[in-house]
């Protein structure tokens, strides 16, 4: 195995455990809150309930992260569904539907419609990856 994936493996177990700690530490925060809205009677909004809802991501939002965390990652949709899964598991994504995997679908035509992705259907099943950005050659006068 290279360096390189090693480093990413390792990177990736990291920022799965910080992941679970923050959906720890929110899932504490949302208990610390009720206690909080139990003993106090005024009804005006409260920091740390505006701090939850804020860390959570609409589906859109997420996936886009994903792109931009990975930009070179080609990503397959079940693999997105995955980690869409994982996030809602962690109460950071906000979204009723009990289907993710057409959230998904959705998401990606939304994103290929903002030419934001690009789709290669010459794989089956079909990569999405965030498109590149154009490289800009100066051209010096002479």
């Amino acid at each position: 195995m290279q360096t390189n994936d090693i480093v990413l493996n390792e990177l990736i177990l990291e920022r799965n455990r910080l992941t679970d700690l923050i959906a720890e530490l929110n899932g504490e925060l949302k208990v610390i809150q009720k206690l909080i809205n139990r003993r106090t009677s005024n009804d005006s909004d409260n920091p740390t309930e505006s701090y939850i809802k804020s860390s959570a991501l609409k589906p859109l939002q997420a996936i886009e992260k994903l792109f931009k965390d990975f930009p070179d990652k080609p990503f397959i949709p079940s693999e997105i569904k995955i980690e869409l899964g994982r996030l809602k598991k962690q109460g950071l994504l906000i979204t009723q539907s009990k289907n993710l995997l057409n959230v998904v679908h959705s998401s990606l035509k939304s994103l290929i419609k903002k030419d934001a992705i690009n789709k290669d259907e010459s794989l089956n099943p079909p990569r999405y990856r965030l498109k590149k950005e154009p490289e800009v050659f100066m051209v010096k006068p002479g």
